[in-house]
């Protein structure tokens, strides 16, 4: 959900300013990287104040880490502290679980992943649904993807309750009912609603049979930031579309255009399609985010020739070592591959995903295709630089002989002193070259992505 319709506690973000995103830490608060500092800072949650943070109401006793929420308030010119005069905090829904799997839990006919980047409700990590139960109760908190399911950051067991609670972007049936996901919604009268509205749907849980809810209430909430201007404006979220391609897409509910001097951390324009989780910076105007920046948070990138396909895993030729997981429900397929069953030996891919191990990665987008190519590429954090033998490590692969450097703050190409005196490890560094169907890559360049 991008924010409540219920308007709070504007601020200024060095003038003014908003961040919505996924609590990373509290004790103060930290969203999108900056670490704002909340004392008497307003706290809301679904838009109705629930107290004012102070040594008697701290909020870590309000927030909790994983809550996706919405900070107005100052942005310091370090880009990495602020103040904060409000905090919004909406979940995605409260109901029972109907089903269970190994990473999803399906509640209100939503589809509910959770693996390694959702929190509980004492912000331990989760990496899959074993601690929850067929009939129990939840409050979920997260992003919606690309096909309507919601990636879980915050997920917490709460008691049974007389009521249910939904948000999400409705599609018309008639004139008496709507969906959300996998939930039919039964109204008096939809024809003040219309497709893609985002809507609040609350209900008896006596009034939900199987996968249909008669609606005790519905309200339509903005699926933008805010109402007014922000100069500067921050967003957390997965691709759920794109307008127009390498230009404008919208991140949950939200229109973003990029701006004309983009800055890419971790991917290019052309790695913006549903499905792919980002963290963008910029302004806010007249409803539309226009991005200054925009960091891949699914940065690891790797190219090559499947070499294994066993089940649940995947091997890439001239990378040795390097595990990748995928997941019918977690992962997105495009190309000639719609599904983990259709991969197959020799087939071309470009995987995005995060490291979940040393070298074990977890794909959240796999293209596929048939074409012979012998490219490879490897992008991930740098492990180790050796600047005597000109060699660098990255997700447990040692590479040498590498023709061309490249530094991004530099503007391109670089000698190769430079770059080994200004790479450090965990940088994020991309490595190209190609594989001829044995032995190590010949990697040709790396560019630091700084």
């Amino acid at each position: 959900s991008c924010s409540s319709s219920t308007n709070v506690a504007e601020g200024g973000i060095g003038g003014s300013g908003i961040s919505m995103g996924s609590v990373s830490a509290v004790g103060s608060i930290w969203v999108n990287g900056v670490h704002f500092e909340t004392t008497g800072a307003n706290v809301y949650e679904e838009g109705a104040f629930i107290g004012t943070d102070a040594a008697t109401t701290p909020i870590n006793q309000m927030i909790g880490v994983g809550m996706v929420v919405t900070v107005r308030g100052t942005i310091n010119s370090d880009g990495v502290t602020g103040t904060a005069s409000s905090v919004n905090y909406a979940d995605n829904l409260e109901g029972p679980i109907t089903a269970i799997t190994q990473n999803t839990v399906v509640v209100l006919g939503q589809t509910v992943i959770i693996d390694n980047l959702t929190k509980d409700e004492n912000g331990a990590v989760l990496n899959d649904a074993s601690r929850f139960s067929v009939g129990g109760w939840v409050e979920v908190s997260g992003f919606v993807g690309a096909g309507g399911s919601i990636h879980a950051t915050y997920i917490e067991n709460i008691p049974p309750s007389s009521e249910v609670e939904l948000k999400g972007a409705l599609t018309i049936i008639d004139s008496t009912h709507f969906t959300i996901g996998g939930l039919t919604i039964v109204v008096a009268d939809s024809s003040g609603l219309g497709d893609g509205d985002y809507v609040e749907v609350k209900g008896l849980y006596a009034d939900l049979i199987g996968d249909t809810l008669t609606a005790g209430s519905v309200e339509r909430m903005s699926a933008v930031l805010d109402t007014v201007d922000y100069d500067e404006a921050e967003m957390e979220g997965i691709v759920s579309g794109v307008a127009v391609p390498e230009t404008e897409f919208y991140l949950g509910s939200q229109r973003v255009r990029l701006g004309s001097e983009i800055e890419f951390n971790g991917g290019l324009a052309t790695d913006i399609v549903p499905g792919v989780r980002l963290e963008v910076e910029g302004s806010f105007t007249s409803g539309v985010l226009v991005a200054k920046e925009v960091s891949f948070e699914d940065g690891i990138e790797l190219e090559g020739n499947l070499v294994a396909v066993d089940g649940l895993t995947l091997g890439l030729g001239g990378m040795p070592g390097i595990v990748i997981e995928i997941d019918d429900v977690r992962t997105v397929f495009e190309g000639v591959a719609a599904s983990s069953g259709e991969l197959a030996i020799d087939q071309h891919v470009n995987i995005r995903g995060r490291a979940t191990g040393e070298n074990t990665i977890f794909a959240t987008r796999i293209e596929s295709s048939v074409e012979i190519n012998d490219q490879v590429v490897l992008q991930g954090p740098l492990q180790a630089a050796d600047p005597v033998n000109f060699t660098v490590a990255v997700l447990g692969i040692t590479a040498g002989g590498i023709s061309e450097y490249a530094i991004d703050s530099y503007g391109g190409r670089v000698e190769q002193a430079i770059f080994f005196s200004t790479v450090m490890p965990n940088d994020l560094v991309e490595l190209q070259g190609n594989w001829y169907g044995s032995g190590q890559p010949i990697w040709s360049n790396i560019e630091l992505d700084d």
